[in-house]
């Protein structure tokens, strides 16, 4: 291990081809993002406001969308003076972003390659397509580099995305030691194989789904095997307590909760102490409001309100994520002067080992691949084992039914019974969600 500055690094050659890293743009933002996390709170809002008023000026002048918001609210962006005032912002839904469309949510005057198509996972409904800001993409990098040395892992030492499918830009090479591993058609005969690869690539940290990591660590308790790496970030659904102690024993690793989506990656982290999430002020502005009334509150459960302050291609301001969290008004032993926020109650999904020994991970799942057909989608898993797909089709349902039924045979183990249904909608559940998994209790 080699250490500059307070940056751990697998060796020296690690070091220096960071350090240069594209005219040292990572280093400089590495470094700028980890002296924010000496800085005291009032600093730190401080920046938070500079940001925040740029963010509203910049989307008032060249954002269709928020100019028509922001003066239908009565709210104007140049009068703005402190974080006290926010409130008066309006609030965003995804359904306004969708409904608007490209024309009115992108931003006008900004170079056409830094425009980054993405979409979120439409766990909770159809998803958004949208643009990410190219120019912050060094910003995003270097905030997940900071989780992993937060965790105790070094810049350099190998990790592992678990994901069916491999994030955008990935890399591999001398300095590149992140892999992706699919856990698409997952079978319990390839556990041995899986575990081979993690101690032959040297994982020091592992990234997945919960449900996903409790159900492999449930099969290598069963198997007797344990394997030991540094650090295990969890995210993308609920991680529940017994999840947690699971994986620990299996990979003598500690597990942190975490926080992100689409819209803003790593919004939040635990610490050591694992008391709540810790987010930066200076990526993001992170609410909780009631769902009704849209009152921000603190130390109660509410929905979670993000504003990325680093997407100026198309800006996500005030909006309303669908996932449930608490703000905390009190601050961490651990030294740490960011925010604390509770685990988010986000998505609760399920990963089931079949009768043949297939894993089945309902988050692997992507029927929105077929979204120019669909207009809505929820898969039941019945208590009797059976996985009813709930399509609300565009075009000829027959054809609809067709496409969908043949992507997931595509993934589901053969043993399972499947039944295509074309319904005119999906109703949401008690909470007004409409999740794209459903597992009968």
């Amino acid at each position: 291990m080699f250490k500059h500055s307070g940056v751990r690094f697998k060796s020296f050659l690690h070091y220096l081809h960071f350090r240069f890293k594209r005219k040292g743009d990572y280093w400089r933002t590495l470094l700028e993002q980890i002296s924010y996390e000496n800085m005291p709170l009032e600093e730190l809002r401080r920046i938070q406001f500079e940001k925040t008023k740029r963010l509203l000026i910049h989307a008032y002048e060249n954002v269709p969308f928020y100019r028509k918001k922001f003066d239908a609210a009565g709210f104007n962006p140049y009068k703005f003076k402190s974080m006290k005032q926010y409130s008066s912002v309006p609030v965003t839904t995804k359904e306004e972003l969708r409904n608007a469309g490209h024309e009115q949510t992108k931003a006008k005057g900004i170079p056409a390659d830094r425009f980054v198509s993405d979409k979120t996972a439409g766990s909770t409904g159809k998803p958004l397509f949208f643009f990410k800001d190219s120019a912050f993409e060094v910003s995003e990098a270097c905030a997940l580099l900071r989780e992993h040395l937060r965790a105790g892992v070094s810049i350099g030492d190998p990790c592992v995305i678990l994901r069916g499918n491999p994030p955008k830009g990935l890399k591999q090479g001398l300095f590149h030691s992140t892999y992706f591993y699919s856990t698409k058609k997952f079978e319990e005969e390839k556990l041995l194989d899986f575990l081979s690869f993690l101690k032959q690539k040297r994982i020091q940290i592992i990234d997945g789904f919960p449900s996903f990591l409790a159900a492999v660590a449930k099969k290598m308790r069963e198997k007797g095997v344990k394997l030991k790496t540094k650090a295990i970030l969890a995210g993308g659904e609920m991680l529940f307590p017994e999840q947690r102690k699971l994986i620990q024993e299996a990979f003598s690793s500690e597990v942190f909760d975490r926080y992100g989506a689409a819209e803003g990656m790593g919004i939040a982290m635990e610490c050591n102490l694992h008391n709540g999430l810790h987010y930066d002020p200076t990526r993001f502005v992170v609410e909780v409001l009631d769902e009704k009334s849209h009152e921000t509150l603190v130390d109660k459960e509410g929905v979670v309100c993000l504003t990325n302050l680093e997407n100026y291609a198309m800006p996500f301001i005030r909006y309303l994520m669908n996932d449930r969290a608490v703000l905390h008004s009190g601050r961490c032993s651990c030294g740490l002067e960011f925010p604390l926020m509770s685990s988010v109650k986000g998505r609760v999904l399920d990963a089931l080992w079949t009768r043949s020994g297939k894993l089945l991970d309902f988050n692997m799942l992507d029927p929105y691949e077929h979204y120019d057909m669909l207009d809505g989608f929820q898969m039941v898993l019945r208590k009797d084992g059976t996985i009813e797909a709930r399509i609300v089709p565009l075009g000829n349902p027959e054809q609809v039914k067709r496409a969908v039924e043949k992507e997931l045979r595509e993934y589901l183990d053969s043993s399972i019974k499947l039944l295509v249904k074309a319904v005119d909608s999906i109703p949401p559940d008690r909470t007004g969600k409409r999740p794209c998994v459903v597992v009968e209790r």
